[in-house]
């Protein structure tokens, strides 16, 4: 079996991955794990595939960062559901 040197991903600037921007997502579910399509403009870019504690532990951690930030900022992050909800509410008056 060959000697195989892994890269110290404790210094990012030596890992070599894509990198994907998103502005939307569509979420996915079976018996034993979640899905995550990554949207931009529309248009998939990437699936990604998780066991329920790995997507629980994203979850929770996204959710400690957008607080953090609004605590930091003083100001509250809209959500793409509250921001459609704001677009139907003004195009029915």
């Amino acid at each position: 079996m060959a000697d195989e040197t892994k890269p110290d991903v404790s210094d990012i600037s030596v890992v070599t991955y894509p990198e994907i921007y998103i502005d939307g997502f569509v979420i996915g579910m079976s018996l034993s794990d979640m899905s995550i399509l990554t949207m931009r403009s529309g248009q998939p870019q990437c699936k990604l595939q998780l066991s329920f504690n790995t997507a629980k532990s994203l979850a929770t951690q996204l959710s400690a960062a957008i607080d953090t930030l609004e605590q930091r900022t003083n100001s509250k992050i809209l959500t793409m559901d509250k921001i459609k909800q704001a677009f139907e509410k003004s195009e029915k008056e």
